[in-house]
């Protein structure tokens, strides 16, 4: 009887945990959804100058956020990356392809921003538990968001939420050269890479 008792009670807890699990992987599934931007996205286009922002970002050595400007990069490539919250799994591998991919973007001389409507006390935590290399800046009014038509009223089962489209811009010289709007989470770095190098690729 014991054996049997000893048996239930692992049975329950196996249960117990394929339970709890399934809920967490179907809520961040359900959250990915509402994250995808629509395929027939046209508020900005390939060849328009990107619109110009300022946001705040916190550094790694200061405590103080500090202003970025999109015309700090006018001379330079941008990876302006748009995602909906910290600390969630498909936010996470995103920004830990970003991370891993970093130095080879650094060759081919892109630089790296994301952009959420995270506060600048959870981006900290966010870059320091997963060593982030890149600024994120901190877009609780969704000004920047906006201005780039990434913030979007979804539906899904019935309900509506407004919601940041997960969505990545390549700006060089200040011009839009490539929206990707089909984010593959865990290769978006090399993703990237991939629109960068076929689009030079057909320039020659």
């Amino acid at each position: 009887m014991e054996n049997i008792r000893k048996a239930k009670k692992k049975l329950y807890i196996i249960i117990s945990i394929a339970i709890i699990a399934s809920l967490f992987i179907g809520r961040e599934i359900y959250i990915h959804m509402l994250s995808l931007a629509p395929s027939n996205y046209s508020y900005l286009k390939i060849g328009q100058r990107a619109p110009g922002f300022v946001g705040t970002y916190l550094s790694k050595k200061n405590k103080t956020p500090r202003k970025i400007s999109l015309a700090e990069y006018n001379d330079r490539k941008l990876i302006l990356y748009f995602y909906p919250k910290d600390h969630t799994p498909f936010c996470t591998l995103q920004a830990k392809s970003f991370r891993d991919n970093y130095k080879k973007l650094k060759r081919h001389g892109f630089e790296v921003i994301g952009v959420s409507t995270d506060t600048s006390k959870t981006h900290s935590s966010f870059i320091k538990k997963h060593k982030l290399p890149f600024k994120l800046i901190s877009d609780p009014e969704h000004i920047i968001i906006d201005k780039y038509g990434a913030w979007a009223k979804k539906s899904l089962f019935g309900k509506k939420y407004w919601r940041t489209n997960r969505m990545t811009f390549i700006i060089e010289n200040g011009i839009i050269t490539e929206i990707i709007i089909k984010v593959k989470s865990k290769n978006h770095a090399l993703q990237v890479l991939e629109h960068h190098n076929r689009r030079h690729h057909n320039k020659k």
